[in-house]
């Protein structure tokens, strides 16, 4: 006989078909069950518990209807259900995840929280009845990710669908892996998700920096659950809150790398050189276009210079060799092309060449969905700044050839 703990707040919500399905896909066959109420409170989450004599399965509940949204359909309950099943001090149990509303359409975004927990190792029952909404079957969600990479990837091309939502990111700083994402609310759910899958996919560090978009309607506390999930599993929380939305004008300006990272991810997709194949991340560098430095001399309001030096239309990422080539102007765009500087010999230009992995005559642009009004407007002041450069050089070279003649003739 099993026993199926159902929270009273759950009871005439789910179908018998519902909880007969659970049975044979735990147990493997249908089984004869009878069904004890829990007055857990509607706050406790939505999870059943399933128990034999010789089992104790913790089987979390997706919500009903997929059209609701990716982290309200797919991971509201998910953090609380873990959390119980961390604090129930049974030895022989185990958790999986039973996904509702299998005869409706499931978007891209909820097949990425899927496709989050395959990679994290929570046994989804009934993954194989799922179907994806047209053009969703853009990845194999059957299938674990194969690196951070490739989920930061995946995550960041979902939301350019959705321009008003905030993804979590994350990056490689040295050895420890930096997540930047809400740790409240539905969104704090998929944090937690991406952590959980995160310590999957590698051996190194991770730190969760908490972010907030308004400081009134957004708090940056840590979920109950949230925390309970993320210390259990070994995550740091930085006590650092990262504000997501512009600086004040009394703020001082100042360099905010974390958030510049933040929103240059958010552009890009991936953390790879813009002008070659280098995607070691510790080589990367988030490379403004128009350079704080001269962003901290122009005479424009504290609040704007705070916009600049945290925008992500205002740079790339660049492997070390590139970034210093762009920055001393060696390299620099002209509209979307990029061009190598007159004011160096033909071996500097074809060593470039051969980094950048163009052959001479051959073109490199900036792709067009990268390329903005923003954008332009950066690149042309980093144009000016480096042709008043150049042409300085040439005047400083022009000027010690005459010296040098002047000595020779006396």
């Amino acid at each position: 006989m099993v026993t199926i703990k159902i929270p009273t707040h759950l009871i005439g919500n789910i179908s018998k078909k519902e909880i007969k399905k659970i049975i044979k896909y735990v147990m493997g066959k249908d089984e004869k069950y009878n069904i004890k109420k829990e007055n857990r409170g509607s706050n406790s989450g939505q999870y059943l518990i399933l128990e034999t004599d010789k089992i104790k399965r913790y089987i979390c509940l997706s919500r009903e209807n997929p059209k609701e949204g990716r982290n309200v359909f797919a991971l509201q309950n998910l953090s609380t259900a873990l959390a119980n099943y961390f604090n129930d001090t049974e030895k022989n149990k185990s958790f999986c995840y039973f996904i509702r509303g299998t005869n409706m359409p499931h978007a891209h975004s909820i097949l990425f929280a899927y496709k989050c927990m395959v990679t994290a190792k929570i046994p989804i029952l009934n993954l194989d009845e799922v179907i994806p909404a047209e053009r969703a079957g853009i990845f194999d969600y059957h299938m674990p990710f194969r690196d951070f990479k490739q989920m930061r990837k995946c995550r960041l091309e979902i939301s350019r669908r959705h321009s008003k939502n905030n993804p979590t990111v994350f990056e490689q700083i040295d050895n420890d892996i930096l997540v930047y994402g809400k740790t409240f609310g539905v969104n704090g759910r998929e944090t937690v998700l991406i952590c959980l899958a995160l310590k999957e996919l590698t051996n190194q560090n991770i730190i969760l920096y908490n972010t907030r978009e308004t400081t009134d309607t957004h708090g940056t506390d840590v979920d109950k659950s949230n925390l309970i999930v993320l210390k259990k599993i070994g995550i740091k929380i930085e006590d650092e809150i990262i504000n997501l939305p512009e600086q004040s004008e009394e703020e001082k300006v100042k360099r905010d790398t974390r958030r510049y990272h933040i929103n240059l991810l958010r552009k890009f997709h991936e953390k790879k050189c813009y002008l070659c194949e280098c995607d070691i991340e510790n080589l990367m560098v988030g490379s403004h276009i128009h350079r704080v430095a001269d962003i901290k001399k122009e005479t424009i309001s504290a609040e704007e210079k705070n916009k600049q030096i945290i925008d992500g239309e205002n740079g790339f990422w660049l492997c070390a060799n590139h970034d210093k080539l762009f920055e001393y102007g060696s390299i620099y765009f002209d509209g979307q092309s990029l061009r190598i500087s007159d004011g160096l010999t033909p071996q500097q230009k074809e060593y470039i060449r051969k980094i950048t992995n163009l052959q001479e005559g051959e073109e490199r642009k900036i792709k067009k969905e990268h390329y903005t009004e923003s954008m332009h407007r950066y690149l042309e002041k980093h144009k000016k700044r480096v042709n008043t450069l150049y042409k300085t050089k040439q005047r400083s070279t022009k000027g010690s050839n005459k010296d040098v003649k002047n000595q020779n003739e006396k």
